[in-house]
């Protein structure tokens, strides 16, 4: 790295007089400070050393020379100082001699120098001291010596990218172009080192810097550009960038603090969205044909912008701008749509020499919906357990694919989205309907619902595949038991009628009967009622036994 002929201006550090250190009898007290400008290096970097003095006694100090001393592996470059010093610039120890009094309360820079590092390696401390002498008696000379350690480190790579995130998702896709009027400033967290760049020719960067702790930041300009959303993606690919700060012309940003090490590189990109990417775009969709006027929402819109609908294979159509409202977050496009292609289009907004934004598949355009030129009905039994049809109706133009939603009292019935219902016994009662919905490629779905159908009726009631039996000894004092028989189609539930003789025996509903003497030489008979929620209720009654 070559060292600079001429020092910069800026050094780590303001040095600052802070009075009189002690209430002794009068005397001067000289304190010393050495600066670095950068004081962690790599092998081949360079730094501007300075050395301030200050009187903090309540005399003048008179005789005052400064001594420099560099180590080796410091080998130092251009120097200067102010007219009040007489210096030799010998090496390895340079002398600034004050010409007349150091006045109390003064403080002067004495003397800088640039050094380059030379023939050491990663790792080494390099200790650059000064020393002060005065003929003037001091109250100390605690503070007549100063040191300034420089570290020599390895280097490593921070690179990446600012690329304009078209898509506003903070995470840098490789179709996204890089930015090149945008610029970053890499600064050191450790020392006043620096790097960076106010634009990019590509608008990628990678620079060599020494291993410590940075920070990037960049300023803005808010008629271009804004920052994206930070930190959403892998580290290799997300924008790191946020906003910290906003003005009326600019925002400013940074990353968070990061260590670059020499193992691998420091990937930090920026993303950032035009100013006048739209947040919103009324209506989404057109007809073929029309000219409609889109109404978009966002920020910094003028007339002055160049808004276009885009497609792959078809001409884009470029919108007229009109009616930019005073706070420049709301204008009007109309597009004349002709005969473009249905379907969806990009919206792109751009500016002469300004970025370019745009919104994929922001507007779809659209033949007219499908309409039905006959409704809809539904055929067959409407009972529980019975199924009942969806007849399509007759659609202009001709619908390709259709789907349904079968519902009951106009509630959609869960799950019943095919074209014929085995109606449930939870709607029975209920009036049912059929929403078709009718589907063309290129036009806009059509729907259309059914006329009610009556009340779901109960379902047919379960038969007996074989009767039910009593069982037991059919004796005076003696317990009968109903067996159920089986039922198709299976049922909930049973409930009993027993008879004697043919009439109903009162308060005789369980399964089981207890034979009273006043029965002897009668017929017994049990009738099982099986019990089905929504159906008829079904009944079958068992062959007769003679109590004895």
């Amino acid at each position: 790295m070559t060292v600079p002929t001429a020092l910069l201006a800026g050094v780590a550090g303001a040095f600052m007089a802070t009075g009189p250190a002690s209430a002794d009898a009068d005397a001067a007290n000289v304190v010393l400070e050495v600066l670095a400008k950068r004081n962690i290096l790599p092998t081949n970097g360079w730094s501007s050393v300075d050395v301030q003095i200050r009187n903090d006694g309540t005399l003048p100090a008179a005789g005052v020379t400064v001594a420099l001393t560099l180590p080796t592996g410091l080998r130092p470059g251009g120097a200067e100082s102010t007219s009040d010093w007489e210096c030799d610039w010998a090496t390895p120890v340079m002398t600034c001699t004050h010409i007349g009094d150091l006045e109390p309360g003064e403080s002067k820079r004495v003397m800088a120098r640039s050094v380059g590092v030379e023939g050491v390696q990663a790792g080494t401390a390099l200790p650059v001291s000064a020393t002060a002498t005065t003929t003037t008696a001091e109250s100390s000379t605690a503070d007549n010596t100063a040191t300034r350690i420089i570290r020599i480190v390895a280097t490593g790579v921070v690179r990446g990218r600012v690329f304009n995130d078209l898509n506003a998702d903070g995470v840098r896709q490789e179709s996204e172009p890089t930015v090149t009027d945008v610029g970053l400033s890499i600064r050191s967290q450790d020392d006043e080192d620096s790097y960076g760049f106010s634009n990019s020719f590509n608008g990628i960067y990678q620079y060599d810097v020494p291993t410590k702790r940075y920070r990037i930041d960049t300023t803005l300009i808010r008629n271009n550009w804004r920052f994206t959303t930070p930190n959403v993606g892998s580290d290799a690919t997300d924008s790191d960038l946020r906003m910290t700060s906003e003005g009326q012309y600019s925002q400013t940003g940074e990353s968070p603090v990061f260590t670059v090490t020499a193992a691998t590189p420091t990937v930090v990109d920026l993303g950032v969205i035009a100013a006048y990417r739209p947040t919103g775009v009324t209506p989404a969709s057109a007809l073929q044909g029309t000219a409609p006027v889109v109404r978009l929402t966002g920020d910094a819109f003028s007339e002055s912008l160049t808004v276009k609908l885009t497609r792959a294979g078809s001409d884009p159509i470029t919108g007229t701008v009109s009616n930019v409202a005073a706070d420049r977050r709301s204008m009007d496009v109309t597009f004349p749509l002709g005969q473009a292609a249905t379907g969806a289009w990009t919206l792109t907004i751009d500016r002469q020499y300004g970025p370019h934004a745009e919104l994929a598949n922001a507007f779809r355009i659209t033949l007219p919906p499908l309409r039905a030129t006959t409704a809809p009905s539904i055929t067959g039994t409407v009972a529980v357990g019975s199924t009942v049809k969806a007849t399509t109706g007759a659609w202009s133009p001709a619908a390709t694919s259709y789907t349904y939603q079968w519902s009951a009292n106009g509630a959609a019935i869960k799950g019943a989205t095919g074209a014929s219902l085995t109606i449930p016994a939870s709607v029975a009662g209920k009036r049912l309907t059929v929403k078709v919905t009718a589907i063309r490629a290129g036009n806009d779905n059509g729907t259309a619902v059914s006329a009610a159908t009556a009340a779901v009726a109960k379902g047919k009631a379960a038969k007996a595949t074989r009767k039910p039996k009593i069982s037991g000894t059919a004796k005076v004092g003696r317990k009968l038991t109903a067996g159920v028989g089986s039922w198709s189609p299976k049922v909930d539930s049973y409930r009993y009628e027993w008879r004697v003789n043919g009439k109903l025996i009162k308060g005789a509903s369980a399964r089981t009967l207890r034979l009273k003497s006043a029965w002897c030489n009668k017929k017994i008979t049990v009738t099982v009622i099986a019990v089905k929620a929504g159906y008829a209720d079904g009944r079958a009654t068992s062959t007769a036994v003679r109590v004895r």
